[in-house]
């Protein structure tokens, strides 16, 4: 058994403005302009190059080639010191020539996707986006830390998983995950929650060349969690989504290159409710190795149109990060970074307004 872990702490400022809010189910605008700012020590989750976490894994050689394997991840705030339990990852599987099965809590296919075409490694600055409840509106809650992209959480909870070896620089990685319960009262059963996901990606690797392709469906689904049927608050949100993403990168020795496209439809199922949208990101970055420091750069589009019964959205925007990494050791990095995320200009019912977060911090992240 192996303990591991990343400590990742910067001191920084993180702000979030703008005139466009999500309130009580509708789109609205923030009367004067509004800004949610942040300035003190944080997480890297919130402000730096990596989420903190502790673990522990193993495996046990089962013979013939095969091993049971297990995977236990709690994120840590090292702003607080409060942990998360292993919300993380927690699997357990086996694994052999055939590949690996993993069963229980852990990333959507789609994640390797958009992690492998990534320059910042989709840090707390990245303009790459993740987990966007579009179908909810969950992205124009300007204090919120969301960007506009994938409707896909990074990770899946009730999942089985499986991961193929490499066929000649080949991956193929698969996941499902279904749940669903019942009620009965006075002999009368009902459906209380039902909730389906199936992601895929595939990823060929050649060289200094990767490609890779992603795709994420979801049903019942608000963040990666079931919803209740029988909640009216709920119902509204149980829609489906889709999300396809492309992603690359090509390491030239002297600088290496990103890039990746994602786009994602939502459509409502519930009674009544005619919520449904789109929104695309693109993003180009580029990393560029100087001795022990590395300089990052990525550039990123923005793209939305959501309508429903109340009214309508369009928008679009542009996000960047520069960030330099200097490696104190094979373990310590030290970094600073600064950028804009989830830019969005746009018009609701004929009304221009916008949003964004602007992040900037100086860290340092350890890794044991």
């Amino acid at each position: 058994m192996t303990l591991y872990g990343l400590i990742d702490a910067n001191y920084g400022v993180r702000k979030a403005s703008g005139s466009l809010d999500y309130v009580n189910g509708d789109f609205a605008q923030t009367l004067g302009g509004a800004s949610d700012k942040r300035t003190g020590l944080m997480d890297g989750a919130a402000n730096g190059l990596s989420g903190s976490r502790w673990g522990l894994k193993g495996s046990e050689d089962l013979g013939g080639g095969m091993k049971a394997n297990f995977v236990l991840e709690s994120a840590i705030g090292i702003d607080t010191g409060a942990s998360t339990g292993f919300t993380r990852n927690a699997l357990v599987g086996v694994s052999g020539g055939f590949g690996s099965i993993d069963l229980g809590r852990t990333y959507t296919p789609l994640f390797y996707t958009l992690l492998g075409s990534d320059a910042t490694g989709l840090s707390g600055h990245t303009t790459t986006s993740f987990g966007q409840g579009l179908s909810a509106h969950e992205d124009f809650q300007f204090g919120a830390s969301v960007y506009v992209g994938p409707n896909s959480p990074s990770r899946r909870s009730n999942s089985i998983n499986y991961t193929s070896p490499s066929f000649n620089g080949l991956t193929v990685r698969a996941q499902i995950a279904e749940e669903s319960g019942k009620q009965t009262v006075n002999a009368v059963s009902t459906n209380v929650s039902k909730s389906s996901a199936l992601g895929l990606n595939v990823t060929y690797v050649a060289g200094p060349l990767s490609v890779s392709y992603g795709h994420d469906a979801q049903k019942g689904l608000v963040g990666g969690v079931p919803i209740a049927l029988n909640a009216p608050a709920a119902t509204s949100n149980a829609g489906k989504t889709t999300t396809n993403a492309i992603g690359g990168a090509y390491d030239f020795g002297v600088a290496k290159l990103y890039a990746n496209w994602s786009e994602t439809k939502a459509k409502a199922t519930a009674a009544g409710n005619s919520d449904f949208g789109t929104a695309g990101q693109y993003n180009l970055g580029v990393t560029v190795p100087v001795g022990a420091i590395t300089l990052i750069g990525q550039i990123g589009r923005n793209t939305l149109k959501i309508g429903d019964e109340t009214g309508s959205i369009k928008g679009s925007g542009n996000d960047w990060v520069l960030g330099a990494n200097y490696s104190l050791s094979k373990r310590t990095t030290a970094y600073v970074t600064a950028g804009v995320n989830g830019n969005l200009k746009a018009t609701v019912n004929n009304v221009s307004l916008s949003k964004k977060t602007s992040t900037s911090a100086i860290g340092l992240l350890h890794t044991f």
